[in-house]
């Protein structure tokens, strides 16, 4: 087979995968967030993800750790809502191909944290000095890894809460945080949605841990 009908197939299949995404995205993201059907999408975002993996998941500290750790557990689960494990075994699998057709990894999110591959390479080259030599399949079965994918996550999130020069973290900030990880550019009413399920979602895993302490 040539390097064009590789192409042509991985393309297509890219198309496909995009469509299916697309459409589960829609009908789980177009309610009203004060109706019943809203708060019936959020107990499923929560109900779907296992957030016990934190309990063994070492997570690095250091002075610049603005973002809480509930809010980075409700942004995974909203991203794994939307993009649950069969369409992200499809990510995986269209990354592999692409990888063996292209010899490098495609520009796509993939995995819990949802993140852009060539983001989280430079992440983890940068923030995880046991990481530094890294290959391209490696990095694709560590973005599997929940307990890593929480780790990239954070570290994006206070990059961005950095760079903003975010001191308080409120509902304001939240939102600013999630819109710019989800990589919104306007505020439809899909957009608008996924910002207030993120922040219920962060509400409820935030008043569990308070009530465990």
């Amino acid at each position: 087979m040539s390097q064009s009908d590789r192409f042509l197939i991985a393309t297509i299949f890219l198309i496909l995968i995009l469509f299916v995404m697309e459409e589960f995205r829609n009908e789980n993201l177009q309610r009203d967030p004060y109706d019943f059907y809203f708060q019936s999408t959020l107990k499923k975002i929560i109900k779907s993800f296992d957030a016990t993996f934190l309990n063994d998941c070492h997570q690095p500290r250091n002075g610049e750790d603005i973002v809480p750790s509930e809010f980075v557990l409700a942004i995974l689960a909203t991203e794994n809502f939307a993009r649950p494990k069969h369409l992200q075994y499809i990510e995986y699998i269209w990354a592999y191909i692409y990888r063996l057709c292209f010899g490098r990894l495609p520009s796509i999110t993939i995995g819990p944290s949802q993140i852009n591959v060539n983001l989280a390479y430079n992440i983890a080259y940068e923030t995880f000095p046991d990481l530094a030599i890294l290959s391209d399949y490696n990095l694709l079965r560590l973005l599997r890894n929940q307990c890593f994918a929480f780790r990239i996550a954070k570290y994006y999130l206070n990059s961005i809460a950095l760079q903003c020069k975010l001191k308080d973290f409120n509902i304001s900030s939240a939102y600013h945080l999630a819109a710019t990880y989800n990589g919104q550019k306007t505020r439809s009413k899909n957009n608008r949605l996924y910002l207030v399920l993120v922040w219920e979602a962060y509400n409820f895993y935030a008043s569990k841990n308070k009530s465990k302490r």
